[in-house]
Parts: structure tokens; C-alpha cells; sequence
């Protein structure tokens, strides 16, 4: 095994991010368009993309391990300083746009969170509303005296 091996996984990853950075932006679009059918092709592209992310984690993390340096930042770097002096600034280079696309993949992914409750929250006080509305509408007893009953009510009583 070679940190070389490791620099691949890294390099790798970082193309993973760039994809998943759009797709997340992606995403943001469609939720506030709510275009539910590109939303729905968006999320499984997304979970194929994590499923990538995910093993390419795995191997770096297994080629790490086998190459005897703890599996974070310092050890990463200290991994990347094992590599041919011309590499390493490359190296250096290719972690550090690693860690801040998988921040910037966070704050996107955040921000869809809050997008995604907003958007919960206002369907459910839409419902609230047309329930109410339902509710308000009347029907009369067989001694002519306003009922109120909910209109999913109204179909069985009839």
C-alpha cells in the first residue's frame, strides 16, 4: 500500500463533493419550485452518489489504517508528507479542497433542511386551514337546526 493509494481516494472524493455540491443545489431549486417529480430523480441520484462517497470513505480509511496513521486531519497530513516532495503540496492541496467541499455539502444540505421544514410547516397550516374551512360548512338536521360537520362527512350522511 502507498499513500499514492491514498491520494487517488482523496482526489476521487473530491470530484464525489463537486457533484454533490450541485446536485444539493440542485435541490434547493426544486424544493422551493416544488417540482416533486425532479425532486424525487434528485434524491435517488443523491443517495447513489452517498453510496459512492460512502465506499470511497471506506477505502481510504482502510488504506490509512493499514498504512499506520490515524484516520484524521493530522494524520492525513502526516500521510501526505510521506509523498515524493513534489507531490506534496498537490496532496495538501487536494485534502484541503476535500474538507471544504464536505463543509460547504453541510451548510447545503442544511440550508435544504430548513427549506424542507419551512415548506412542511406551511403545507400543514394549509391543511389546518381547509380543515377548518370544512368544518365551518353546514348541513341541516331533519328538524332543520345548522350541523356543522367535516365535508369527508357529509358523502356518508347523505
Amino acid at each position: 500500500m502507498s499513500a499514492a493509494l491514498v491520494l487517488n481516494t482523496i482526489s476521487e472524493a473530491c470530484h464525489f463533493f463537486i457533484e454533490l455540491e450541485h446536485l444539493l443545489s440542485q435541490i434547493h431549486y426544486q424544493l422551493l419550485s416544488r417540482d416533486v417529480s425532479k425532486l424525487e430523480l434528485s434524491i435517488k441520484e443523491q443517495s447513489r452518489l452517498l453510496n459512492k462517497i460512502r465506499q470511497n470513505t471506506e477505502l481510504r480509511i482502510k488504506l490509512v489504517d493499514e498504512l499506520g496513521f490515524s484516520n484524521d486531519t493530522a494524520g492525513m497530513k502526516q500521510l501526505l508528507s510521506t509523498l515524493p516532495e513534489e507531490e506534496i503540496e498537490t496532496g495538501l492541496d487536494s485534502w484541503s479542497r476535500l474538507e471544504s467541499g464536505i463543509r460547504h455539502c453541510q451548510e447545503l444540505n442544511k440550508l435544504n433542511g430548513r427549506v424542507q421544514t419551512r415548506l412542511g410547516t406551511v403545507t400543514q397550516r394549509l391543511i389546518g386551514m381547509i380543515d377548518d374551512h370544512c368544518y365551518r360548512l353546514s348541513t341541516y338536521s331533519s328538524e332543520g337546526i345548522p350541523v356543522a360537520v367535516k365535508s369527508s362527512q357529509v358523502g356518508l350522511n347523505a
